[in-house]
């Protein structure tokens, strides 16, 4: 259904007539996004053997920087010959294309509770997460996560074209492969889960990474290449974040059957970092007078970071997780 909404959207964008007809088209699509990411993680865990549950969380996770980082870099080169519409239409084959694949699939064999867990009802689900500490702490530090990552890739082809000279080809192209370094760190997270790695260790140590690499990309000492690399960085190290947090929604949910509630919840911790994260870095670097103000937005942010990963850390070993 999540899928079919997508391609619903995109197919009436593609068709708009006006703006508030575009916002609208939007609108559903970004309904069935959520639906798609909130459903899919239930789906794996009852897909996947628990040994392999890491993982494959952390290849789920790069489902955002690998869409974003093909959109980037497809979309300029597509446009001279289809048009913006064309782009939109494209997008609603693929989105029902892959619904009728979906829906093939898992007709076989329907993914069932676990064995020993009855259903639970929807206030009753909401009233037990919402009492949990530990599906908070993840909406958290997802959402101080997405405030500096999404500002960041919003703002980096301005960056590039405005303060560092780059021709917008250049900068898109940049940007794209930034924005796909992003699925190395989610899948590494993953790989390094499933060997028995720390989740509060691989969190705090991509969280001082990422405000590292910020002072790289937004400081003045570096030349362009530096600063791009810097980004690549950024993007790569921050990508063990949500690979990390993706596998723990099955760690802190009350129980195996609320764990759609839980990561609904981290997706709107993760929404809200997204809406927020460019208008308060514009509003940073407008105060402080230039690009360099940029670094105070990601060096806050990831503070935040570190303090939600040692409370996410303390409740895991109260839990004997």
């Amino acid at each position: 259904i999540s899928l079919f909404c997508l391609a619903l959207g995109s197919l009436w964008g593609g068709m708009a007539g006006s703006g508030l007809e575009l916002m609208l088209s939007r609108g559903l699509e970004s309904f069935g996004f959520i639906g798609v990411a909130v459903s899919s993680p239930r789906m794996i865990v009852g897909a996947v053997l628990d040994r392999d549950r890491d993982l494959a969380f952390g290849i789920w996770g790069a489902y955002v920087p690998a869409g974003m980082a093909i959109a980037i870099a497809l979309a300029p080169a597509l446009m001279p010959m289809i048009g913006w519409r064309g782009v939109w239409l494209l997008n609603a084959g693929l989105a029902a294309g892959m619904a009728v694949i979906v829906t093939l699939a898992t007709r076989p064999a329907r993914w069932q509770p676990p064995t020993g867990h009855a259903a639970i009802g929807a206030i009753e689900g909401l009233r037990r997460v919402a009492s949990a500490k530990g599906p908070w702490l993840l909406a958290l530090t997802f959402g101080v996560y997405s405030i500096q990552f999404l500002a960041v890739m919003s703002w980096l082809p301005s960056y590039l074209i405005d303060e560092m000279g780059l021709p917008p080809t250049d900068a898109a192209l940049a940007t794209a492969l930034v924005v796909a370094a992003n699925i190395i760190g989610n899948v590494a997270a993953g790989a390094l889960l499933a060997r028995g790695a720390g989740r509060a260790p691989l969190l705090i140590a991509a969280f001082a990474g990422m405000a590292f690499c910020g002072i790289g990309i937004f400081g003045d000492w570096l030349p362009v290449e530096g600063r791009i690399a810097a980004a690549f960085l950024f993007s790569a190290i921050g990508g063990m974040i949500p690979g990390g947090l993706l596998a723990g929604t099955a760690v802190h949910a009350p129980s195996p059957m609320l764990i759609g509630v839980v990561n609904g919840l981290m997706m709107q911790g993760s929404n809200m970092g997204s809406l927020t994260g460019p208008p308060i870095m514009a509003l940073i670097v407008s105060y402080a007078g230039g690009w360099h103000g940029a670094i105070w937005h990601s060096a806050l942010a990831c503070m935040i970071g570190v303090a939600a990963a040692l409370a996410l850390a303390r409740t895991e070993k109260q839990k004997g997780a």
